[in-house]
């Protein structure tokens, strides 16, 4: 509540003073928005969704009209960051230094089909066709916090849902795999998956290691 105040208090009152809501037009927030270009793009969208918030609460309570409506989010001008991709020379070298079958399987899984570890971690044995050599992903494992165990969501977005094609090899692997595993529900896991604190401390420690 003190960092909604003071957002209000430094940077939208001191450019609005003097006028009422309903007086404000889109233009005047864009114009508004322009004078904030040497803030992060996380600020600025905190304080385009206050300005929202002061004019939802204006329109249900005090029939004023949402002006906010029309005006579009800020736009994220700041450069992309590169994302930095393990060569298939680095990547072995992980490998090789993890001495754990199930981590070993289970990070060769992330890197040779690029899903999201959430995804991996939500695998049932039943996602695995070893006949066309492919994994179904249609959900993924959420941590609700330290000690407070997990839930099975859905993917970000439809377009998440889809079938990957798996190299032979890791085919093989997770054939092998699955005969001392074959009252397992997660390939990657038994009756629950992975932790992710066990995953994240596992990844960390075969890196340094290799």
């Amino acid at each position: 509540l003190y960092e909604i105040k003071t957002r209000v208090g430094s940077k939208i009152l001191p450019y609005f003073s003097g006028k009422h809501l309903y007086q404000i037009k889109p233009v005047d927030v864009l114009n508004w928005q322009h004078t904030l270009s040497e803030f992060s793009y996380q600020y600025l969208l905190k304080l385009h969704n206050t300005l929202v918030s002061i004019y939802r609460h204006g329109y249900k309570y005090h029939n004023v009209t949402n002006i906010m409506e029309k005006v579009d989010r800020p736009v994220d001008l700041s450069p992309k960051k590169e994302m930095k991709i393990w060569s298939p020379e680095e990547f072995s070298k992980f490998y090789s230094a993890a001495d754990d079958q199930i981590f070993r399987l289970f990070f060769l899984t992330l890197y040779t089909t690029g899903m999201r570890r959430g995804e991996c971690s939500a695998l049932f044995w039943e996602d695995f066709d070893p006949l066309s050599s492919t994994l179904k992903i249609y959900k993924s494992i959420t941590s609700k916090g330290k000690s407070k165990g997990w839930d099975i969501t859905t993917p970000k977005n439809k377009a998440s849902n889809r079938t990957v094609t798996i190299p032979s090899f890791l085919r093989d692997l997770l054939i092998e795999y699955k005969k001392d595993h074959t009252d397992a529900r997660f390939i990657f896991g038994d009756d629950r998956p992975l932790p992710s604190t066990t995953v994240d401390r596992k990844f960390k420690r075969t890196a340094e290691a290799a």
